[in-house]
Parts: structure tokens; sequence; C-alpha cells
């Protein structure tokens, strides 16, 4: 019988970078997804820009980068007209923006 330190149910991005994570600090670590295939499904997958930080450190950028897309500006508008508009990358320490998923249509 096999024993592990850690058992992540679920393989979405928070079960995975922490099952790298932990992994790579020596835990014996098992994943379970009951899913085979990815199901191209709208969630609510987003990461603020501390956010973006912790996913650098944990040397998972690249692949978020090619399943996804980074929010530079948010704006507000009132009445049809723009009132506020901030540039995440300038403005946070992370320099980051808010990552999202991003979909394909079928």
């Amino acid at each position: 019988m096999r024993c592990y330190d850690i058992i992540t149910v679920g393989g979405g991005l928070a079960g995975s970078a922490l099952a790298k994570a932990m992994a790579e600090r020596g835990a014996r670590v098992l994943l379970v997804e009951r899913e085979t295939n990815f199901k191209d499904r709208v969630r609510g997958e987003a990461l603020a820009p501390w956010g973006v930080e912790n996913v650098r450190r944990l040397g998972l950028f690249d692949w978020l980068a090619e399943h996804g897309n980074m929010l530079q500006y948010w704006r507000m508008f009132l009445g049809g007209a723009q009132v506020a508009e901030r540039d995440f990358f300038t403005t946070t320490p992370q320099q980051a923006g808010h990552r999202g998923r991003s979909y394909a249509r079928r």
C-alpha cells in the first residue's frame, strides 16, 4: 500500500499548483481528478496581481500565459462615459494585471 503526505482532490488551477508546490518540497503527493479530458466551460478562474506573482514563484507562469490572458487595465464607466482607469502593470508591486482563462468558442 502506498502512503501519501497529501492527497489533493481536484486538478484545477489551485489543486494542481498546490500539488506541484508540495511535491517540490519533498511531500509524497497524490492528485486525483475525475475528468479524463478538459471540458471547455466557463468558470470563475481569475488571479489578482498578487496571485500572478505566486504563480511566477511556483514556476507555472509560462503555462498559464499559454492558456489565458492578462487584463492590464481596469476601466470604470458611468452613463457610457469612462470616468476612471487603472493600469495594473504600473500601479501594482507585481507589475502584473488580473490573469484570466481564455475560452475557445464552440
